[in-house]
């Protein structure tokens, strides 16, 4: 075992110097915290220097610190914080262990080091200043800080007040934003309230020049009892007075109406029973209301128009305005549409006569004619030579043709008398009752049908029948010669109306020739060809102009034909209403009378030609 090295004197004396001194500074220290002049040591440590306070220097005072809604410092001359309050630390968002015994810049915003540095320097016996913190989350907070120097016999150290100010300068700012806002809504008003009785006024020309500009007559009061009505230039041009006259019932004597009288219902009107003091007075509206106005040089006007009350915001009448249009040229109008109403039915009935006589005048000799024809062919067909027969063929030929004529006319022109039944047709349902007899009348090859599903309309079914039957039936007979005969028709929905249409593969026909296809008595191809009178087409015509549909017709020679027809799609007022004649269209009216005109030119032209054959 090796020896332990003895020191040497001089070691000896050096320790216990270092004793002797260590000993009268713990002496030192123990006397000032008897004393009381020590709250806690900074001690080093491995971790660095630490605050350490003497559990016996809770003072009083330390309760009030801790209650303030300040931070509270103490820094000694290094700047190293000896202590602070809980208020500081959630100022800093930073525990209060990792506070003390650390230095004040940590907490000071970088850009007011210099500032603060000069701030602590400062020899005043206090200080204020506003600075920033710097906050654990990076942020920075506005702080108000007070300085107060402590003076101990040992050491000076500074106390720190530190007062969050970002309430204050939030409520600040808000303030003088609000204090900015209030100022230029001052202005604006200020200004709206110059501008006001400028608006007014332009507001009170333009609704005159509006009222001016107007082509109604107006009549407005803001009074109950109508002490003063005023009107626009309109009434004042209809009732040949000069601008302003007051039209009331307190007006002058010589300006009251005196040129002219008022009458409702042909009854002659007092001035409280005008319809403005009327409503006006009662506050109730009168709409529809008429008069006419008998003027001293014999001419007479008639008006109609609404009155209705102005009210205020209890909704009490204050007054009344009305708006009258002037109807004369209307009523005139009206009474010349009656009297060519009663011309018409006067016509019609001269119709009706007219088809009496052919249905009954005309065929007793055309029978005659078939009658004794078909007798001649029975006893005397011996008698006659090849050449003799052909003839008579032939008139017996012409006489049923004839009599099938005269049915087809008469077929057409009650179309046009006949009343529409309006009800739901089911398409379907309809065409199935339809197509039995099409196919069985069919000649030759039986064609294929095909009925795509159909829309229900609104018309009558009985006019509707002949339309489909038609249409089928021309179909089929101008596709006889083709193998197969394909007739298809389809339908598609456009607005209120739907779109019929019935496509063949049959002859065709050139376009150019379109139009003449609905006038009576047309035909595009010879007897020889395809049988038949050319009145179908306009029969089919005339009844979907007065369902308010149309009709026309696409083709190509030896191309097929599709032809397209217009029904209403269902809707309540045609049940509603269903008697009445649809052809509201002002140009299918138009239309159907230019297809009218060109049928009596047609058949006037053919009758000059039958008659120049005939010698």
């Amino acid at each position: 075992m090796n020896k332990k090295k003895e020191k040497t004197r001089e070691q000896l004396l050096a320790d216990l110097q270092s004793l002797t001194c260590r000993l009268e500074e713990s002496e030192e220290t123990l006397r000032a915290i008897l004393s009381g002049e020590v709250d806690g040591l900074v001690v080093k440590t491995p971790e660095g220097d630490r605050v350490f306070t003497l559990s016996g220097a809770d003072h009083p005072y330390r309760i009030m610190v801790e209650a303030m809604n300040e931070g509270a410092l103490i820094l000694d001359a290094a700047g190293t914080i000896l202590f602070c309050n809980q208020r500081f630390a959630d100022m800093t968002i930073t525990p209060l262990e990792k506070i003390m015994g650390t230095s004040i810049y940590r907490f000071i915003n970088p850009a007011d080091k210099t500032l603060f540095e000069e701030f602590i320097r400062q020899t005043a016996k206090d200080g204020r200043k506003d600075f920033s913190l710097a906050v654990a989350d990076g942020t920075f907070r506005p702080v108000f800080l007070s300085k107060s120097d402590l003076h101990s016999k040992t050491a000076v150290s500074t106390c720190l007040l530190v007062t969050d100010v970002s309430e204050l300068q939030n409520a600040q700012q808000a303030l003088e934003e609000s204090l900015c806002e209030m100022e230029l809504r001052v202005v604006e008003r200020t200004h709206e309230l110059r501008m006001s009785e400028a608006h007014a006024q332009m507001h009170a020309l333009q609704v005159q020049g509006l009222l001016d500009a107007t082509p109604a007559i107006v009549w407005m009061t803001q009074d109950r009892r109508c002490r003063e009505i005023s009107a626009n230039r309109t009434a004042y041009q209809f009732l040949h007075l000069e601008e302003p006259t007051d039209l009331s019932i307190t007006a002058h004597p010589e300006d009251l109406l005196r040129h002219c009288r008022v009458f409702k219902d042909g009854l002659p009107l007092e001035v409280k029973d005008m319809p403005m003091q009327r409503v006006a007075l009662s506050g109730e509206p009168l709409l529809d209301y008429s008069l006419s106005f008998v003027f001293d040089n014999g001419a007479v006007r008639y008006l109609v128009g609404n009155i209705v009350p102005l009210q205020d915001e209890k909704n009490e009448p204050t007054g009344a305005i009305g708006a009258f249009i002037d109807v004369t040229e209307y009523a005139q109008a009206t009474q010349a549409l009656e009297e060519k109403a009663a011309e018409l039915a006067a016509a019609n009935q001269e119709l009706e006569s007219f088809s009496y006589s052919v249905s009954h005048d005309l065929r007793a000799p055309l029978r005659a004619i078939d009658g004794f024809s078909r007798m001649l062919e029975q006893k005397y067909a011996g008698r006659l030579d090849a050449d003799g027969l052909q003839r008579l063929k032939i008139i017996r030929t012409n006489a049923k043709k004839m009599g099938q004529l005269i049915d087809d006319l008469l077929a057409f022109s009650r179309i046009g008398r006949v009343a529409l039944k309006m009800t739901e047709v089911d398409m379907q349902v309809l065409i199935q009752k339809i197509l039995p007899d099409i196919v069985n009348d069919a000649k030759g090859r039986q064609p294929v049908m095909k009925i795509n599903n159909l829309l229900p309309v609104s018309a009558d079914p009985s006019l509707l029948s002949h339309v489909i039957t038609n249409l089928l039936s021309n179909a089929v007979k101008f596709s006889r010669h083709r193998m197969p005969a394909v007739i298809e028709m389809t339908c598609r929905p456009d607005g209120n109306m739907v779109v019929f249409c019935v496509k063949d593969n049959g002859a065709g026909f050139d376009m150019h020739y379109a139009d003449k296809l609905f006038g009576v008595f047309q035909r595009l191809h010879t007897e020889e060809e395809f049988e038949g009178t050319g009145i179908g087409l306009s029969i089919v015509s005339r009844i979907i102009h007065r369902h308010g549909g149309r009709v026309w017709a696409e083709s190509m020679l030896d191309q097929g034909a599709s032809f397209y027809f217009t029904l209403p799609a269902i809707r309540k007022a045609d049940l509603l209403y269903g008697a009445q004649d649809r052809r509201q269209n002002p140009d299918d009216r138009r239309q159907e009378t230019g297809v009218r005109r060109q049928e009596a030119r047609g058949g006037r032209q053919r009758a000059g030609d039958r008659r120049q054959k005939t010698e």
